[in-house]
């Protein structure tokens, strides 16, 4: 053997040498991170993040906290569901490495964390520390890297959410309770219906009934004062001009009015609201937070439809007259 083959030999051989160890060292490496917190700074530093921003499929929400609370940027500041970024946080923040896994990128598409799969979560406010990418769930847990790392884990599982920022608004609109409500008025194009509370036994009387219609059943008159009991929105939008809305106005005990407006837009179906207070003092009936005038709210059909009641709801249809036989 030449000189210069038996050196090519030692060289392959001192490399294989070398890339054993340096893998060796990789996973003793891995191995001392199990059980480790993913992200340490962010549970010593929960009380100081001030925004979180979630990135998907080209979709990004931006949380973002002010002086009255977390608000969604990409909706207008509207209010954000707290308990939800409360719980995503905090499964962040306690949330461990379970298993080392892949860092060949040709596999990521196993584990669903590519790119265009992955859901990107950066919180700010405590520094660059937390910046994640999360991937597909297995196991109890979720596939995970970060950003500038090929290395996959496998974590403790995290709350699942979205990058859709429809998805992080407040879903309660309003609130309030039936017995608040002392007299309803429902106004479309066809005819208005009215009615109101009796003092003396509590049930609601429709107001001018025609003295051929009969109720469908006893309380359904009842009915029309429940249309503000936890109305929940799916998006929100700055007020623009509402063609065609129909109206419902709620008369309150403590005197304070709302008034509804309610459109169908195609598929859609938005309300808007206005708040006539009892006093100069906002109304204890609506959070002053909710800002309620400031937005239209996209809702599903079953509240555009308890926010345009007509008569033909609440009365039996008319008996079909049969023709006299020849």
């Amino acid at each position: 053997m030449s000189n210069k083959t038996m050196m090519l030999v030692i060289a392959a051989i001192l490399g294989m040498l070398l890339l054993t160890l340096v893998s060796s060292r990789d996973h003793s490496r891995g191995n001392d991170m199990m059980g480790q917190p993913v992200l340490p700074a962010l549970a010593s530093g929960l009380a100081g993040v001030t925004g979180v921003t979630l990135r998907a499929n080209g979709g990004e929400t931006r949380l973002r906290r002010e002086r009255d609370g977390w608000h969604v940027a990409d909706r207008f500041g509207y209010p954000a569901a707290f308990e939800s970024l409360q719980a995503l946080l905090a499964d962040l923040a306690s949330s461990r490495f379970v298993e080392r896994k892949t860092r060949r990128p040709e596999n990521y598409s196993i584990l669903g964390i590519t790119d265009h799969e992955v859901l990107e979560i950066e919180v700010s406010g405590i520094g660059d520390c937390c910046h994640i990418l999360l991937g597909r769930r297995s196991q109890g847990g979720v596939f995970a890297r970060f950003p500038e790392d090929d290395q996959v884990w496998l974590i403790d599982d995290v709350e699942s959410v979205t990058a859709d920022p429809a998805s992080w608004l407040r879903p309660v609109v309003i609130n309030v309770d039936a017995e608040q409500i002392v007299r309803v008025q429902f106004a479309n194009d066809e005819a208005s219906i009215v009615a109101e509370r009796d003092p003396a036994t509590g049930d609601f009387v429709l107001l001018d009934l025609p003295a051929d219609a009969a109720l469908k059943y006893d309380t359904v008159v009842d009915s029309l004062a429940r249309g503000l009991i936890n109305v929940r929105l799916r998006d929100v939008r700055e007020p623009v001009s509402m063609i065609d809305a129909r109206t419902a106005r709620y008369h309150l005990a403590d005197g304070g009015e709302i008034l509804v407006r309610a459109s169908q837009e195609q598929d859609e179906y938005w309300v808007a609201f206005e708040l006539t207070p009892a006093a100069e003092d906002e109304s204890s009936l609506v959070p002053e937070e909710a800002r309620l005038e400031a937005f239209q709210y996209q809702v599903v059909k079953a509240y555009f439809d308890a926010f345009t009641r007509s008569l033909a709801d609440l009365v039996k249809a008319p008996e079909p007259v049969e023709s006299e036989s020849p």
